[in-house]
């Protein structure tokens, strides 16, 4: 009598274990943070469920890919039948995401990482393939600056940098040696050095970074750069508890609603649907009502299903372009409204960033960094609370500023916030260029004039 009972459990047992799914993670930082910035999430699952399922990597207290978190953004990768093993960025704003929580959609597994911690500000994360406290203190220490507390983290030299260098951003000081930094590629270099992380390779730099202002100090060549305006440099450029409010200066009079090209758009649907009605009423066949009211039904099922597939969503953006003695740095300006709720994307450009007017705005709005099984960001897909505006920045840094003078007067909507986030009221603007594209097609998309801001000692 126990045979068939325990034939029941065997069986429920083997299905339910091969419908999980296993998960772990780890922070290749430890459990340190900065308020805004990405930290590399060491994530791998083993997926046995037939199709496709999103991996998410949230906040403490998220446990649902559609919830909002509180204290952190969510990273997701789509992962296939197989395992998934990868670094990806994971954005943490304050001490409210507890800890990370890595979780599959639809399936009650989950497994919670360390206890994060805010780097206290004399601290300073340090990573180095080859451990060099004194090169790294002489490295990381003005004239008056007080003796910093180091946190030493350990790369593999064969592999320094897994995954986008944007997950890396919260290093202060990234320290090679040649070997090393021969596997580190030039772009990974590239968005380091826009987010602010001090390379420091012992010897000479990569033959590809050549024209990069290097800097020699001891046996060390450096390459920094003092980010200028939000996400790490500026007045305001740490997140605060008021986050960044003059962010959306440029779009305080934007009112979302519906262009004249979507109206035109609207007028010839309904003209279209009218004609089949006029032949009707001069036909005027047997059943006529019938015949119309039949015909009412299919526009109307059409439109609803038509007005339910068009993104309605508004976007417009330009870019502030600020030149320094060393590097340029250009930041794209990408801002999104919406009349009614509605999802929206945005590809992922160089070092992209949403920005958010406080912590309130953030807790309001599901924002999620899509990544592929390498770890590298694809897009965002946020879901926009009507009439709400979303906007995000997206920074690259490089040797070579815009051979164009810039032209007065200023017309760029971007010159409302230059004075209060970049510190320095704009030089001119140039014609508009590209700005992070939306990952498909948007109801309306504006491209404002480049903001030029000067910050050179000789201008």
């Amino acid at each position: 009598m126990r045979i068939v009972p325990m034939s029941i459990i065997s069986f429920w047992l083997a299905a339910h274990a091969a419908g999980g799914a296993e998960l772990s993670l780890d922070l290749p930082l430890g459990p340190y943070y900065k308020p805004g910035r990405y930290v590399p999430v060491h994530v791998r699952a083993t997926i046995a469920e037939p199709g496709q399922k999103w991996v998410v990597v949230a906040a403490q207290n998220v446990t649902d890919r559609t919830a909002i978190g509180l204290g952190a953004l969510r990273t997701g990768v789509r992962v296939s039948t197989g395992r998934l093993d990868a670094v990806v960025p994971w954005m943490v704003v304050d001490s409210r995401a507890g800890r990370p929580r890595l979780f599959v959609e639809d399936r009650p597994e989950s497994f919670l990482g360390p206890q994060l911690r805010a780097l206290e500000d004399n601290e300073r994360l340090v990573a180095w393939t080859s451990p060099d406290e004194p090169g790294a203190r002489q490295l990381l220490s003005g004239p008056d600056d007080a003796a910093p507390v180091i946190i030493p983290i350990q790369l593999d030299p064969a592999r320094p940098l897994p995954g986008h260098a944007a997950a890396w951003e919260a290093l202060d000081l990234l320290v090679l040696d040649a070997t090393a930094a021969a596997r580190v590629d030039p772009a990974q270099v590239a968005a380091l050095v826009a987010g602010g992380v001090t390379v420091a390779v012992r010897g000479g730099p990569a033959p590809a970074m050549s024209a990069w202002p290097w800097a020699k100090v001891g046996e060390y060549s450096v390459l920094r750069h003092t980010p200028v305006g939000p996400i790490g440099g500026g007045p305001a450029g740490e997140l605060g508890a008021d986050g960044y409010p003059a962010a959306f200066r440029p779009v305080l009079s934007w009112e979302p609603g519906w262009p004249w090209a979507f109206r035109r758009r609207l007028m010839l649907i309904a003209l279209a649907a009218c004609v089949p009605l006029l032949g009707l009423a001069l036909w005027r066949p047997p059943l006529t009502w019938l015949w119309s009211a039949g015909y009412l039904a299919v526009v109307i099922t059409f439109m609803s299903y038509w007005w339910e597939a068009q993104l309605l969503v508004q976007q417009a953006g330009g870019e502030v372009i600020v030149r320094t003695d060393g590097l340029t740095q250009t930041d794209g300006w990408t801002y999104q409204t919406a009349t009614e709720e509605r999802h929206a994307t945005l590809r992922w450009v160089d070092v992209t960033h949403p920005v958010f007017a406080s912590r309130r705005g953030m807790d309001s709005t599901w924002v999620n960094l899509t990544c592929d099984t390498a770890g590298r960001p694809t897009h965002f897909h946020a879901r926009i609370p009507p009439r709400a505006k979303l906007a995000y920045v997206s920074r690259s840094v490089g040797p070579r500023a815009p051979q164009a003078a810039p032209q007065k007067p200023v017309t760029s909507p971007l010159a409302a916030f230059a004075p209060d986030l970049y510190g320095a009221a704009p030089a001119g603007e140039l014609p508009g260029s590209v700005t992070p594209s939306p990952a498909y097609g948007y109801l309306e998309a504006k491209q404002w004039n480049a903001v030029v801001i000067d910050r050179r000692s000789n201008k």
